[in-house]
């Protein structure tokens, strides 16, 4: 039986030990959405994914489907999130919130393609740019409520999903942010997750 390798660009939401050297990662695609993939070896000494494969990393990996899961076979990293994530606990809480969200919020295989970008644009940002405790703040705010607008959590009416992210943008929703959170809290109580 022949297996077909599916090549993604993802990020690495969380991972888990599975058995003796091998780990289960949570990566976000914008092609299958949340996946479970089996690394195999990968925390053994002489794993090439070894220091590939951390949360936040964005990669282009190399899935193949097997009977029941997905097995990540190679991955190369687009970004180094451990340089970026070692030195700002605050932005990595950031990331980790989120994440957190989108693994609540998701369920099963769903293309995601436009959730993605959202991510994708919204960390980029935040390892591009020195952000002060208030602009943090915002952008986290700015961020959770795209995407809950985007599984339609959220009313568009609350935050242009689309503007793009800027410090008018940020100082924008720090103006409204009492409002916005209201709205955002109210979103996430009434999914039920």
């Amino acid at each position: 039986m022949s297996f077909v390798r599916y090549e993604v660009e993802g990020i690495i939401l969380g991972q888990m030990p599975s058995g003796e050297g091998s780990k289960i990662v949570l990566l976000f695609t914008a092609n299958f959405g949340l996946v479970y993939a089996l690394a195999q070896g990968a925390r053994e000494g002489k794993s090439k994914l070894k220091f590939v494969l951390q949360d936040g990393a964005m990669l282009h990996a190399s899935l193949i489907h097997g009977r029941e899961k997905f097995r990540l076979v190679d991955a190369v990293l687009l970004n180094n999130p451990f340089s970026f994530f070692k030195n700002n606990q605050e932005d990595y809480l950031v990331f980790v919130r989120w994440a957190n969200l989108l693994r609540r919020m998701i369920k099963g295989q769903t293309p995601q393609p436009e959730l993605f970008l959202i991510l994708k644009d919204q960390l980029l940002f935040l390892e591009n740019h020195h952000l002060d405790h208030e602009a943090r703040l915002a952008l986290e705010i700015l961020g959770t409520g795209r995407i809950l607008i985007t599984l339609g959590y959220l009313s568009e009416k609350i935050i242009n999903k689309n503007a793009p992210i800027s410090t008018d943008t940020l100082t924008s929703i720090l103006k409204n942010r009492s409002q916005i959170l209201v709205s955002i809290n109210k979103a996430i109580k009434e999914s039920h997750l």
